[in-house]
């Protein structure tokens, strides 16, 4: 027996599948998981390579967060971020095994992406601060 949760979303093809992430999501993904593996694994931290890979990344997240407003359905942050009281009522539910299936982002899945992106933000900001002459904790008195 289906229900409504079973209905294809407009746009699905042959076999029940839908395309829920567009190529501007996409490329954020991949250009932070690249990002990522470079910066930690690869390249030595504080060389020009490095502080190159950390703004590519830096940019991508800037544009996922402005795509977040202006981008199609499930990249929008309206469409997935969830109130409290949806996420409690899921986590609740996730416990029971009795957890509603999503396109998209689950509520939980919404938090965890939000709160990367907010990490990735703060590693951004602060590996910038690092470049400056006030971050490296000189304190220079004029006069």
């Amino acid at each position: 027996m289906t229900g409504p949760k079973d209905k294809p979303e407009a746009g699905s093809v042959s076999g029940g599948e839908v395309q829920v992430w567009d190529a501007v999501v996409r490329l954020f993904h991949w250009i932070v998981v690249t990002g990522c593996v470079l910066d930690l694994f690869v390249l030595d931290d504080g060389k020009a390579a490095h502080r190159f890979v950390g703004y590519v990344v830096a940019g991508a997240l800037t544009v996922r967060f402005v795509w977040g407003f202006l981008g199609p359905g499930h990249a929008r942050f309206a469409d997935f971020v969830p109130s409290l009281t949806t996420l409690k009522r899921y986590l609740k539910a996730l416990l029971r095994g009795e957890e509603p299936r999503y396109i998209g982002h689950n509520p939980a899945g919404a938090v965890v992406m939000l709160t990367l992106m907010g990490l990735l933000a703060a590693v951004s900001i602060t590996g910038w601060m690092l470049t400056l002459d006030a971050s490296h904790g000189e304190l220079r008195v004029k006069g």
